[in-house]
């Protein structure tokens, strides 16, 4: 058995993938299943789940332990890479998918590997050139094409990620989000939902390259943005120039609702205080509202 011992949480998983033996008891027999010859393994730590670059290959292993769902996550990267496939931005083509069959079923996906990856802040960081305002209204196109991505709703009953995540059971944030969902109205469709600047590039031909498709979910695309803002375009400078048609006390409430809609809004919520309130507890709405009216000032 590979996999020895229970595995509660994610730190569980984490903690094993350190083991000094994880390529010989885990990525060598997946690379026999799908009968891959590779000259070496180098382990990539990204995040939560386990990235190996084989050389020509990614190898994708999926998070396993009592509270997570291998088999789910990975079928929800296959759907959504298979959609964007089509369009002109560029995807890995995902070439072999599986499963070890051990404490838990772990699963797989062999892809395309992308060489000279140009990552997205090279560009960020020269505002006044003209491939900085390209990539900005690029990056709006790019949301509007994996919003508008048709897809069926038996599908999104099954794989779509749950907006709200844990805050579904907190009033304050339900009422804001039901009030705002009320008075804005939205249509519901795909959004990729970690638009990082982990998981989105240039090629050497200017080609945008998009990453990683595990987190989508069926939601308003206000939800792609809060990835954008604090992990993609960072600073208040180059967000109030990506929003800079949209009214300033308009943005903030999008942001908010968006925060607090996203499947990880904990996360976003404990970020926020954490690196920029000093604080380790949830902001309320207008502790949350104060914050991101001082900082986009």
């Amino acid at each position: 058995m590979i996999i020895q011992r229970t595995l509660n949480d994610l730190a569980d998983w984490k903690d094993f993938l350190k083991s000094e033996n994880i390529v010989e008891n885990l990525v060598n027999p997946i690379l026999e299943q799908c009968n891959i010859s590779v000259n070496s393994i180098k382990k990539i730590d990204l995040g939560t789940n386990a990235i190996f670059d084989l050389g020509n290959y990614i190898l994708k292993i999926y998070a396993v332990n009592e509270n997570s769902n291998s088999k789910s996550d990975c079928i929800r990267e296959s759907i959504l890479s298979k959609l964007l496939i089509s369009s002109h931005y560029r995807v890995p083509t995902i070439v072999k998918t599986g499963c070890i069959n051990d404490r838990y079923s772990v699963y797989y996906n062999v892809m395309e590997k992308f060489n000279d990856l140009i990552p997205v802040c090279n560009i960020l960081s020269n505002p006044n050139s003209l491939n900085y305002i390209a990539f900005l209204k690029e990056l709006h196109s790019l949301i509007n094409c994996i919003h508008s991505l048709q897809i069926d709703l038996n599908i999104v009953n099954s794989y779509s990620k749950s907006i709200m995540g844990e805050l579904s059971g907190r009033n304050e944030y339900v009422q804001y989000v039901n009030k705002y969902l009320t008075t804005n109205h939205f249509e519901f469709g795909i959004v990729h939902g970690d638009l990082s600047e982990t998981n989105i590039y240039f090629n050497n031909k200017g080609e945008i390259i998009i990453l990683d498709f595990e987190d989508w979910m069926y939601a308003p695309f206000i939800v792609e943005y809060p990835t954008i803002c604090f992990e993609l375009l960072k600073t208040p400078y180059i967000i109030n120039d990506y929003f800079a048609n949209i009214p300033k006390n308009n943005l903030i409430e999008m942001l908010i609702a968006g925060i607090l809609l996203h499947h990880e809004s904990t996360r976003f919520l404990k970020l926020i205080a954490s690196k920029f309130c000093n604080t380790m507890g949830l902001l309320g709405i207008k502790e949350l509202r104060s914050f991101l009216s001082d900082w986009l000032l």
